[in-house]
Protein backbone atom coordinates (compact mmCIF):
# COMPACT_ATOMS: atom_id res chain seq x y z
CA UNK A 1 0.00 0.00 0.00
CA UNK A 2 2.04 3.22 -1.36
CA UNK A 3 3.04 5.38 1.26
CA UNK A 4 1.16 4.08 4.37
CA UNK A 5 3.95 1.48 4.79
CA UNK A 6 4.11 -2.40 6.02
CA UNK A 7 3.24 -1.19 9.70
CA UNK A 8 -0.48 -0.25 8.80
CA UNK A 9 -0.83 -3.86 7.04
CA UNK A 10 -1.37 -5.67 9.90
CA UNK A 11 -4.02 -3.45 11.12
CA UNK A 12 -6.15 -3.83 8.30
CA UNK A 13 -5.06 -7.74 8.37
CA UNK A 14 -6.77 -7.88 11.72
CA UNK A 15 -9.81 -6.22 10.37
CA UNK A 16 -10.20 -9.12 7.80
CA UNK A 17 -13.43 -11.31 7.74
CA UNK A 18 -14.94 -13.90 5.71
CA UNK A 19 -16.95 -12.62 2.69
CA UNK A 20 -20.41 -13.43 1.57
CA UNK A 21 -22.49 -12.28 -1.26
CA UNK A 22 -26.23 -10.88 -0.70
CA UNK A 23 -28.59 -12.41 -2.79
CA UNK A 24 -32.29 -12.89 -3.06
CA UNK A 25 -34.18 -15.52 -4.68
CA UNK A 26 -36.48 -17.56 -5.82
CA UNK A 27 -38.52 -14.14 -6.65
CA UNK A 28 -41.47 -15.80 -8.33
CA UNK A 29 -44.62 -16.85 -6.26
CA UNK A 30 -48.11 -17.74 -7.24
CA UNK A 31 -50.87 -14.63 -7.24
CA UNK A 32 -53.28 -14.61 -4.45
CA UNK A 33 -51.22 -16.99 -1.87
CA UNK A 34 -49.34 -16.23 1.31
CA UNK A 35 -45.30 -15.18 0.88
CA UNK A 36 -43.21 -16.91 3.22
CA UNK A 37 -39.38 -17.15 3.67
CA UNK A 38 -36.09 -17.24 5.48
CA UNK A 39 -33.17 -14.90 5.82
CA UNK A 40 -29.74 -15.94 6.47
CA UNK A 41 -26.68 -14.63 7.03
CA UNK A 42 -23.49 -14.65 5.48
CA UNK A 43 -22.56 -17.99 6.90
CA UNK A 44 -26.12 -19.26 6.49
CA UNK A 45 -27.20 -19.12 9.93
CA UNK A 46 -30.52 -17.97 10.18
CA UNK A 47 -31.28 -14.48 10.66
CA UNK A 48 -33.84 -12.97 13.29
CA UNK A 49 -35.18 -9.87 13.95
CA UNK A 50 -35.25 -8.78 10.20
CA UNK A 51 -37.68 -5.97 9.06
CA UNK A 52 -39.23 -7.03 5.93
CA UNK A 53 -41.61 -4.95 4.04
CA UNK A 54 -43.76 -6.40 0.35
CA UNK A 55 -45.97 -3.65 -1.07
CA UNK A 56 -49.66 -4.39 -0.27
CA UNK A 57 -48.74 -6.31 2.77
CA UNK A 58 -48.31 -5.70 6.02
CA UNK A 59 -44.71 -5.71 7.79
CA UNK A 60 -43.12 -8.88 8.75
CA UNK A 61 -40.34 -9.53 11.06
CA UNK A 62 -38.42 -12.69 10.99
CA UNK A 63 -38.02 -15.01 13.95
CA UNK A 64 -35.55 -16.78 15.64
CA UNK A 65 -34.68 -19.25 13.31
CA UNK A 66 -35.13 -16.53 10.58
CA UNK A 67 -38.64 -17.32 9.06
CA UNK A 68 -41.29 -15.14 7.57
CA UNK A 69 -44.40 -15.06 6.20
CA UNK A 70 -46.55 -12.42 4.28
CA UNK A 71 -50.61 -13.37 3.98
CA UNK A 72 -52.00 -13.19 0.17
CA UNK A 73 -52.03 -9.84 -1.26
CA UNK A 74 -55.73 -8.00 -0.78
CA UNK A 75 -55.17 -7.58 -5.19
CA UNK A 76 -53.17 -9.09 -7.88
CA UNK A 77 -50.06 -6.91 -8.80
CA UNK A 78 -47.55 -7.96 -11.52
CA UNK A 79 -44.94 -7.36 -9.17
CA UNK A 80 -44.00 -6.20 -6.54
CA UNK A 81 -40.75 -5.64 -4.30
CA UNK A 82 -39.67 -6.79 -1.30
CA UNK A 83 -36.66 -5.19 0.71
CA UNK A 84 -35.18 -6.72 4.04
CA UNK A 85 -33.21 -4.50 6.83
CA UNK A 86 -31.67 -5.36 9.84
CA UNK A 87 -29.43 -2.90 12.18
CA UNK A 88 -26.35 -3.77 11.40
CA UNK A 89 -26.37 -5.25 8.15
CA UNK A 90 -26.88 -3.92 4.07
CA UNK A 91 -30.46 -3.73 3.34
CA UNK A 92 -31.52 -5.79 0.27
CA UNK A 93 -34.13 -5.36 -2.10
CA UNK A 94 -35.53 -7.29 -4.79
CA UNK A 95 -38.14 -6.99 -7.33
CA UNK A 96 -40.58 -9.93 -7.27
CA UNK A 97 -42.95 -10.91 -10.35
CA UNK A 98 -45.92 -12.77 -9.77
CA UNK A 99 -45.79 -16.36 -11.28
CA UNK A 100 -47.14 -20.16 -11.21
CA UNK A 101 -44.03 -21.45 -9.15
CA UNK A 102 -42.84 -21.62 -6.05
CA UNK A 103 -43.82 -18.21 -3.28
CA UNK A 104 -40.57 -19.39 -1.43
CA UNK A 105 -37.92 -16.30 -1.27
CA UNK A 106 -34.33 -16.83 0.42
CA UNK A 107 -32.50 -13.74 1.22
CA UNK A 108 -28.69 -13.35 2.82
CA UNK A 109 -27.74 -10.68 4.21
CA UNK A 110 -24.30 -9.25 4.50
CA UNK A 111 -23.10 -7.25 7.68
CA UNK A 112 -21.14 -4.40 8.06
CA UNK A 113 -17.97 -6.60 8.98
CA UNK A 114 -18.53 -8.77 6.48
CA UNK A 115 -18.70 -5.47 3.54
CA UNK A 116 -15.39 -4.37 5.33
CA UNK A 117 -13.85 -7.44 5.15
CA UNK A 118 -14.78 -7.65 1.19
CA UNK A 119 -13.70 -4.34 0.71
CA UNK A 120 -10.47 -4.64 2.97
CA UNK A 121 -9.86 -7.43 -0.20
CA UNK A 122 -10.34 -5.53 -2.59
CA UNK A 123 -8.18 -2.72 -1.48
CA UNK A 124 -5.22 -5.39 -1.41
CA UNK A 125 -6.14 -6.38 -4.80
CA UNK A 126 -5.58 -3.19 -5.73
CA UNK A 127 -9.77 -2.35 -6.80
CA UNK A 128 -9.99 1.43 -4.85
CA UNK A 129 -13.08 2.52 -6.02
CA UNK A 130 -14.59 -1.06 -5.20
CA UNK A 131 -12.97 -0.91 -2.05
CA UNK A 132 -14.07 2.27 -1.01
CA UNK A 133 -17.83 1.55 -2.46
CA UNK A 134 -18.18 -1.40 0.11
CA UNK A 135 -16.56 0.54 2.44
CA UNK A 136 -19.02 3.64 2.46
CA UNK A 137 -21.62 0.46 2.53
CA UNK A 138 -20.28 -0.90 5.35
CA UNK A 139 -20.54 2.30 7.54
CA UNK A 140 -24.01 3.09 6.20
CA UNK A 141 -24.60 -0.52 7.76
CA UNK A 142 -22.91 -0.27 11.19
CA UNK A 143 -21.62 3.80 11.74
CA UNK A 144 -19.48 2.09 14.50
CA UNK A 145 -17.07 0.23 12.92
CA UNK A 146 -13.56 2.04 13.45
CA UNK A 147 -11.77 -0.17 11.22
CA UNK A 148 -14.14 1.38 8.23
CA UNK A 149 -13.77 4.59 9.28
CA UNK A 150 -9.86 3.89 9.08
CA UNK A 151 -10.00 2.65 5.84
CA UNK A 152 -12.04 5.39 4.76
CA UNK A 153 -9.45 7.97 5.61
CA UNK A 154 -6.50 5.85 3.61
CA UNK A 155 -8.52 5.87 0.52
CA UNK A 156 -9.25 9.45 0.66
CA UNK A 157 -5.70 9.62 0.70
CA UNK A 158 -5.26 7.65 -1.80
CA UNK A 159 -7.54 9.56 -3.82
CA UNK A 160 -5.69 12.42 -3.37
CA UNK A 161 -8.57 14.14 -1.17
CA UNK A 162 -6.09 15.12 1.39
CA UNK A 163 -8.12 17.19 3.58
CA UNK A 164 -11.28 14.98 3.37
CA UNK A 165 -8.77 12.02 4.98
CA UNK A 166 -7.61 13.80 7.90
CA UNK A 167 -11.46 15.21 8.78
CA UNK A 168 -11.84 11.64 8.65
CA UNK A 169 -9.45 10.96 11.42
CA UNK A 170 -10.26 13.98 13.14
CA UNK A 171 -13.84 11.88 13.29
CA UNK A 172 -12.58 8.95 14.01
CA UNK A 173 -10.63 10.18 17.04
CA UNK A 174 -13.57 12.56 18.35
CA UNK A 175 -15.39 8.94 18.71
CA UNK A 176 -12.76 7.78 21.01
CA UNK A 177 -10.22 6.18 18.62
CA UNK A 178 -6.92 7.20 18.57
CA UNK A 179 -4.74 4.11 17.68
CA UNK A 180 -1.41 4.65 16.48
CA UNK A 181 -1.66 3.59 13.48
CA UNK A 182 -3.63 6.89 12.83
CA UNK A 183 -1.20 8.97 13.98
CA UNK A 184 1.10 6.93 10.71
CA UNK A 185 -1.44 7.63 8.49
CA UNK A 186 -1.86 11.45 9.40
CA UNK A 187 1.68 11.92 9.19
CA UNK A 188 1.80 10.22 5.38
CA UNK A 189 -1.18 12.52 4.43
CA UNK A 190 0.59 15.70 6.02
CA UNK A 191 4.69 14.49 4.51
CA UNK A 192 3.51 13.49 0.89
CA UNK A 193 -0.26 14.99 0.58
CA UNK A 194 0.16 18.22 1.92
CA UNK A 195 3.73 18.54 2.35
CA UNK A 196 3.56 20.23 5.73
CA UNK A 197 6.49 18.35 7.79
CA UNK A 198 5.76 20.25 11.30
CA UNK A 199 2.49 18.31 10.80
CA UNK A 200 3.95 14.87 9.96
CA UNK A 201 6.22 15.49 12.34
CA UNK A 202 3.91 15.65 15.20
CA UNK A 203 1.60 12.84 14.07
CA UNK A 204 5.16 10.76 14.11
CA UNK A 205 6.40 12.17 17.40
CA UNK A 206 2.56 10.96 18.80
CA UNK A 207 3.00 7.93 17.68
CA UNK A 208 6.71 7.02 19.56
CA UNK A 209 5.32 8.35 22.40
CA UNK A 210 3.34 4.87 23.01
CA UNK A 211 5.42 2.53 20.72
CA UNK A 212 9.06 1.84 19.75
CA UNK A 213 10.21 2.07 16.16
CA UNK A 214 13.38 2.90 14.99
CA UNK A 215 12.35 3.37 11.20
CA UNK A 216 10.31 6.14 13.03
CA UNK A 217 12.47 7.31 14.90
CA UNK A 218 14.84 8.14 12.16
CA UNK A 219 12.17 9.23 9.77
CA UNK A 220 11.23 12.01 12.65
CA UNK A 221 14.50 13.33 12.59
CA UNK A 222 14.19 13.63 8.95
CA UNK A 223 11.00 15.87 9.02
CA UNK A 224 12.22 17.59 12.34
CA UNK A 225 15.27 19.21 10.57
CA UNK A 226 13.31 20.45 7.75
CA UNK A 227 10.60 21.81 9.48
CA UNK A 228 13.58 24.18 10.85
CA UNK A 229 15.25 24.93 7.62
CA UNK A 230 14.40 28.80 7.31
CA UNK A 231 14.66 27.49 3.27
CA UNK A 232 11.85 24.72 3.56
CA UNK A 233 9.41 26.97 5.73
CA UNK A 234 8.22 23.73 6.83
CA UNK A 235 5.63 23.49 3.96
CA UNK A 236 8.17 20.97 1.11
CA UNK A 237 9.16 17.58 1.57
CA UNK A 238 12.87 17.04 0.58
CA UNK A 239 14.17 13.94 -0.75
CA UNK A 240 12.65 11.12 -2.16
CA UNK A 241 9.21 9.03 -0.78
CA UNK A 242 10.02 5.71 1.34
Amino acid sequence: MKHLGPRLLPFLGMLALLFACATAGPLGFRSGEALHGMVYAKDGRPLGGVTILCQGRPVAESDSQGRFAFPPPARADASATVQFSKPGYERVSAELRFADRSQVLHARLRSGEDLLAESLELHSQGCQAESRALAAAALEADQGLAAARFLMAALRYRAGEHQEALAALDALRAGGVDHPFCDLLEADIAEYGLRDWRRAAAALGRFLSVRDDPGVERRLEVLVGAAQDPANDGQSRMGAEP
